[in-house]
């Protein structure tokens, strides 16, 4: 059908559902309007809803921190590192070797006692020939003095006085020499003895230290290690360094304290001919252990 003024157009048959009525387009553009005033007002809503749950859920998160500070564990972990003492080392060895054949000497606190020591038959030594010496010095002297006696006897039975006189005073410049040369000799003989005491001194002089011992009986002590060195004894030289943790935990009004433990000792095992026949490195560890447990 034919309209001058409008056009109607009628549904096709197969799309009676999705026909629509199309006008000449004035209204559109109001309605579009419409449609996108809503739509902002929905974004609007949907955008506050999420700020608002957003400072909501902030707020509670928060409050649980709060909340779950109270029940926090606070843990201070410290380290210590320990060099291990040398005696209780040495005194934990003997204890757990049962061998009773085996001899141990511990020289850093006891040494062994030389048998034949060779610095005191040296120094007991130059203190006999001191004194031989002296004694044949005393000697001479006496025997100088008894041959100028007998000299003297001699020259007075000469009957002839220029003789007699000559004969004197012979005597006398025999005297005079061998007198002198003794006492060049008693001379060099005190030198060395006033040397001598002066190193014998500075033996006995005890060395500047913790242990204040005298170089004399540091040098016996050396010749008793040396002389067991000598008949088979061997050289062991032990190092032992410890790490100890201790774990602190603070939990509300409780605390804990647990312990663990690293252990590594070193050892050289060395023979009378300075050979290293042995050696190792020993570790031990104790895991985490509160303080009651370790005393049982």
């Amino acid at each position: 059908m034919y309209d001058k003024h409008h056009y109607i157009e009628e549904p096709c048959a197969g799309k009676l559902a999705s026909t629509v009525l199309k006008t000449g387009g004035v209204g559109d553009d109001l309605a579009e309007f419409n449609q996108q005033q809503q739509k902002g007002k929905a974004e609007s809503l949907g955008a506050n809803s999420v700020v608002g749950a957003i400072a909501l859920g902030s707020s509670i998160i928060k409050s649980l921190i709060d909340v779950a500070s109270l029940f926090k564990a606070d843990r201070t972990i410290s380290v210590n590192k320990e060099i291990m003492d040398e005696e209780t080392v040495v005194s934990k060895i003997r204890k757990l070797d049962n061998c009773c054949a085996r001899k141990y000497y511990y020289p850093a606190l006891f040494s062994p006692t030389s048998t034949t020591s060779p610095l005191t038959s040296l120094l007991a030594g130059i203190d006999s020939i001191r004194i031989e010496i002296d004694e044949l010095l005393v000697k001479k002297k006496l025997s100088i003095d008894t041959t100028f006696e007998i000299a003297k006897k001699s020259a007075n039975k000469i009957k002839v006085k220029k003789e007699r006189e000559a004969a004197l005073v012979e005597a006398e410049t025999i005297r005079k020499n061998r007198e002198k040369s003794r006492s060049t000799v008693e001379a060099n003989v005190k030198l060395l003895n006033d040397r001598f005491d002066g190193i014998k001194k500075e033996l006995a002089t005890p060395i500047e230290g913790t242990t204040k011992m005298s170089l004399l009986r540091n040098l016996l002590r050396v010749e008793g290690v040396l002389e067991k060195i000598k008949g088979g004894a061997y050289t062991l030289k032990i190092t032992a360094e410890g790490k100890g943790t201790n774990v602190i935990t603070k939990f509300l009004w409780k605390t804990t304290l647990r312990h663990s433990a690293f252990v590594e000792a070193r050892f050289q095992l060395i023979d009378s001919q300075g050979e290293l026949v042995r050696a190792d490195a020993v570790y031990q560890y104790a895991s985490l252990r509160k303080s009651a447990e370790i005393l049982k």
